[in-house]
């Protein structure tokens, strides 16, 4: 195998790798995918995330959607998507072939290993936004999974775009504000910014007695956010012109 990679390379190997990966990412190469799969692996588990990126890079050129299950996979096992481009190879791939990445997103959720349902939620919440009203209750029912990760990655796609405005996902939020987990509450309390109203504030005021210090924390921002939301209108008007 041509391509072994390292993160320390010096910057002129560094370039000529650049070079190889573009030429490899095409579906000629192909052929290489069970390598690819074997390498993508191990720079995961290494945490090394330039030649990560780059084997990411080749596989999703070369076998396209036939790459995402090891790519779906990988966003389980990684620890060090810094720069998020890990996820960028998968969404082109998404947009690319939404029937397979639908496949693949269901049996994501529907897997037995907790980190493939966490990764399956976030797949379903970023797969197509103008179908959210036919998956949403599958991101719902992620919130209640025996797995705190799980439901805290439920909650995050709630409070996300895909959520946003739908009542069954403000449902979903409020309710998981008094989840065990202190994990799932941080990410519930992160969500309820997505909403303005008495109800929230209300909820959000009584996280202030909750006994996880980053839980109280991000309940004073969203709470300071929404009434800085309220007042914007009256600081608009103020500004106008007297005589209109």
């Amino acid at each position: 195998m041509v391509l072994q990679l390292d993160g320390d390379q010096d910057p002129g190997r560094r370039r000529r790798t650049a070079g190889l990966v573009e030429q490899l990412a095409r579906p000629a190469a192909r052929f290489l995918q069970p390598r690819l799969e074997e390498l993508l692996h191990r720079y995961v588990a290494a945490d090394d995330s330039v030649a990560r990126d780059q084997i990411a890079r080749v596989l999703a050129g070369a076998c396209e959607s036939a790459a995402l299950p090891a790519l779906l996979r990988a966003l389980v096992e990684d620890r060090n998507d810094d720069g998020g481009t890990l996820q960028r190879d998968v969404l082109k791939l998404f947009r690319g072939s939404p029937t397979e990445a639908m496949e693949q997103v269901m049996s994501c959720l529907a897997a037995e290993d907790a980190g493939l349902r966490r990764v399956g939620v976030w797949g379903l919440s970023a797969l197509d936004w103008s179908q959210r009203d036919e998956y949403i209750e599958l991101v719902v029912e992620a919130g209640s999974d025996v797995d705190s990760s799980v439901r805290s990655e439920a909650m995050s796609a709630l409070g996300s775009v895909f959520g946003a405005g739908h009542p069954r996902a403000r449902e979903a939020v409020m309710a998981a504000v008094r989840d065990v987990d202190p994990e799932v509450r941080r990410s519930a309390v992160e969500a309820l910014r997505s909403w303005s109203d008495d109800e929230t504030e209300a909820l959000l005021l009584t996280c202030a007695d909750d006994p996880d210090s980053w839980v109280r924390s991000q309940a004073a921002r969203a709470l300071a956010g929404i009434r800085r939301r309220e007042r914007a209108p009256r600081h608009l008007l103020d500004a106008l012109p007297h005589e209109l």
